[in-house]
């Protein structure tokens, strides 16, 4: 019969060299198993994602910032938003 010996590896019997090898293993395993399915079902729920229309009103009118005209969408795009504190902290 044939005997399976079985080995177990003490990390503070090995080198520096063989540890830093093992621990780079050992992230590029993680890597794989984890981070890359992850990474992969991001791509494909961006790839779901639905376009969400904005609206803003000009000239009196709400409408899709899309549907204005070029010049509209460059103001639109540098327009700034500020808050105004009054006294009292309101």
């Amino acid at each position: 019969m044939e005997e399976k010996l079985e080995t177990k590896l003490n990390i503070n019997d090995v080198d520096w060299e063989t540890q830093k090898s093992l621990a780079q293993l050992q992230t590029l395993l993680i890597n794989k198993a984890i981070v890359e399915p992850l990474v992969k079902r991001q791509k494909e729920l961006i790839n779901k994602r639905i376009k969400c229309e904005r609206y803003s009103r000009v000239v009196g009118y709400l409408r899709p910032v899309e549907q204005w005209n070029e010049g509209k969408q460059s103001e639109f795009k540098d327009r700034v938003t500020f808050k105004i504190e009054l006294e009292g902290g309101k």
